[in-house]
């Protein structure tokens, strides 16, 4: 995994350099959370697989599963992706644009594990 961290650490590091650039981290991590969704899944992973499909169609073809959720930018992204034969590594660099943005905004995920029933007030 650690390998995969390697590959996905500059990709990760640009969208969110872009992001943050354009005061749009939520929106960016909500693109990239689709777009790590749809690589993930095992139709999608045979197409962004296929050696016969050319990289530029595997961008179209993914960015057009996505819709229009993406805007301009993540639809280039994602060819840059393609062209250097990263789409696989979406959800790798979805993981680590979120571990910025979660340190950009200084945020933590918790759970919290209680004996007794917590009201609403105490969530």
């Amino acid at each position: 995994m650690a390998e995969l961290a390697t590959l996905a650490r500059p990709y990760a590091n640009a969208a969110f350099d872009v992001a943050k650039s354009d005061g749009e981290l939520d929106r960016w991590s909500r693109m990239l959370a689709l777009l790590a969704a749809a690589a993930d899944n095992e139709t999608v992973q045979v197409l962004l697989s296929a050696p016969d499909v050319e990289e530029d169609q595997k961008a179209y073809r993914l960015s057009e599963i996505c819709g229009s959720e993406l805007n301009d930018r993540a639809k280039r992204f994602v060819q840059v992706l393609a062209a250097n034969k990263r789409l696989l590594l979406l959800p790798e660099i979805q993981a680590l644009f979120e571990a910025l943005r979660a340190e950009e905004q200084a945020t933590l995920d918790v759970s919290v594990a209680s004996a007794y029933p917590l009201s609403e007030a105490e969530f």
